[in-house]
């Protein structure tokens, strides 16, 4: 949907360290070079926004209005399908933005491999999402001495699950000042967040599969670091730097929204008091590890070519680094700036940029495959 707010003013930043992770924005997973790891927020007056590195190559962030963004310059038909839907949905989270990509890829127009993935995910999801919201009802009613578990073991479907539930809650909600129907919307809601991360640790479900896989890269990077001393030291540095302070961050909101979601009651109390802030709790790891798919799938697409070809990628893995915001850092950590990989296109040779930007596009589109599952 097109926001009928005011347009926002284009700037360039040449420091950009946002004080939020809603003013740092969610990826948005375009395949075009220059639209790479941008990022939608909303500004002020509730305008959306788009947040990516300096579109002439050079040093610092173009912040510019949403509305309009593919026509900055030629995208693919995958990108503008993207942008449509995100129109369509209002998509402005990192779980929202996934789900509008994913249904694109899964029509195929990320090519045969990214549709399969998408497929799979969204098949996935949904079976995360109906282990979510029976473990929360479960759990509810197990902690309140009643039965039910039998009948939720029944349910096969969500929406099986979702006429069930105001029956079984309707002895619990008067206590909590609560209609039966009120609270099990809400455990749709909590479902819905909460199967991101699964209940256990044991529970492969998206945020801790990002998780491994930003951890995975680290360790990657580190071994190459050490044995290859062609590597780019800055580089690798600051990936490392901002990656390990992404991951342990990560890994201590995961574990803290697993232990809320053990204690379903004061969850939903917590959700009905103040909704924004314990979504922002629960979503905390979601946010920390936001654009880390694309920096795995680069490298790992990488890893696919050549010997060296993993090398080459970490200047491009340095350049995309997702900011880490101050609410976070204290202002303590700053990222650490990559150096101007500003492009020079000698006049007459205009094909040679556009050959090697089709390079790149071709390289996004097997990488989708990674980032969209």
């Amino acid at each position: 949907m097109t926001s009928p707010a005011p347009a926002a003013p284009r700037a360039l930043l040449t420091d950009f360290q946002p004080a939020t992770f809603l003013e740092r924005g969610a990826t948005v997973p375009f395949t075009s070079p220059l639209l790479q790891q941008a990022r939608i927020r909303l500004g002020a007056g509730g305008t959306r926004e788009v947040v990516l590195r300096n579109p002439s190559g050079g040093p610092g962030w173009y912040v510019g209005p949403w509305d309009g963004v593919v026509e900055l310059a030629r995208v693919t038909v995958h990108d503008r399908l993207v942008y449509k839907r995100i129109e369509e949905t209002g998509a402005i989270t990192p779980l929202e933005i996934r789900r509008a990509a994913r249904t694109v890829s899964a029509e195929g127009y990320g090519g045969q491999a990214a549709k399969a993935a998408a497929v799979a995910a969204i098949e996935a999801e949904e079976r995360e999402w109906r282990g979510s919201y029976a473990t929360l009802l479960a759990t509810l009613l197990g902690q309140a001495g009643l039965a039910g578990s039998d009948l939720i073991a029944k349910a096969h479907s969500r929406q099986e699950l979702i006429e069930l539930a105001p029956s079984l809650l309707a002895p619990i909600a008067p206590r909590l000042g609560l209609a039966p129907g009120v609270m099990a919307e809400t455990l749709e809601e909590l479902a819905t967040v909460l199967a991101r991360m699964g209940g256990a640790a044991d529970r492969p479900a998206q945020t801790p599969r990002d998780l491994a896989a930003a951890r995975r890269l680290l360790a990657e990077i580190r071994t190459l670091a050490a044995e290859d001393t062609r590597a780019d030291p800055d580089a690798v540095r600051a990936i490392l730097g901002v990656g390990d302070m992404t991951v342990t961050l990560a890994e201590d909101a995961l574990g803290r929204a697993r232990a809320e979601a053990t204690r379903p009651q004061a969850l939903v109390m917590a959700w009905g008091e103040n909704r924004a802030a314990t979504k922002a709790r629960l979503t905390r790891a979601e946010w920390l590890l936001d654009g880390w798919a694309t920096l795995v799938s680069i490298w790992d697409t990488a890893g696919e070519q050549p010997p060296g070809s993993q090398r080459h990628a970490l200047p491009e893995i340095h350049l995309l680094l997702p900011m880490l915001p101050r609410e976070v850092t204290g202002g303590t950590v700053q990222p650490v700036a990559p150096p101007n990989y500003a492009r020079k296109v000698v006049r007459g040779a205009e094909w040679l940029a556009e050959l090697a930007d089709a390079d790149v596009i071709a390289r996004n589109e097997r990488a989708l495959a990674r980032t969209v599952a």
